[in-house]
C-alpha cells in the first residue's frame, strides 16, 4: 500500500511538473503575443499619424491653391500717394478702406467657392440680356412712332 502511495505520489509529482512546464510555456507565449500586440499597436498608431499628416498636408495644399490664409488683406498704398491728415483725406481714406475691405471679402469668397463665381457670372449675363431686351423693345416703340410721323398721309391728296 505504501508503494502504491509512493507510485501515486510520483505520478502526481510528474503531472504537476508537466502542468507547471505547460503553464510556463503558456506564459511565455502570452508574453510573446503581448509584445507582438504592443508592436502592432505602435505600428498602427504610427500609420494613423502618417495618414493624418498626409491628409492635413493635402488639405493645406488644396486650401493654399484656392486661398492662402497667410495672404495679406491690407490695401497697398501706391508710391507717391499722399496720406494726408486733413479731415477730408481721413474720410476719403476711411471710405476707401471700407470699399477695399468689402472687395477683398468678395474676392476671398470667390476664391473659396467656385459656385459663387458661376452664380455671379450667370446673374450678370442674365441681367445684361434683360436690359438689352428692354432697351431694344423701347427703341422699337420709339422708332416705330417716329417712323409713322414722317410718312405721308395717304388720305391727303
Amino acid at each position: 500500500q505504501q508503494q502504491q502511495q509512493q507510485h501515486r505520489m510520483s505520478e502526481l509529482v510528474s503531472t504537476v511538473m508537466e502542468k507547471q512546464t505547460e503553464l510556463q510555456e503558456e506564459k511565455r507565449r502570452s508574453t510573446q503575443l503581448l509584445i507582438e500586440l504592443t508592436s502592432h499597436k505602435q505600428q498602427l498608431k504610427l500609420e494613423r499619424q502618417m495618414r493624418e499628416e498626409a491628409q492635413k498636408l493635402a488639405e493645406k495644399r488644396n486650401r493654399r491653391s484656392t486661398f492662402d490664409e497667410t495672404m495679406s488683406m491690407r490695401p497697398i498704398i501706391p508710391p507717391g500717394v499722399s496720406t494726408g491728415s486733413t479731415e477730408f483725406n481721413r474720410r476719403v481714406k476711411s471710405a476707401a478702406k471700407a470699399v477695399d475691405a468689402i472687395s477683398l471679402w468678395f474676392l476671398q469668397i470667390f476664391r473659396r467657392y467656385p459656385f459663387a463665381r458661376v452664380f455671379i457670372l450667370s446673374y450678370v449675363v442674365i441681367l445684361h440680356l434683360w436690359v438689352m431686351f428692354v432697351l431694344m423693345s423701347a427703341h422699337h416703340e420709339i422708332a416705330g412712332d417716329q417712323h409713322l410721323e414722317h410718312l405721308p398721309d395717304p388720305n391727303r391728296h
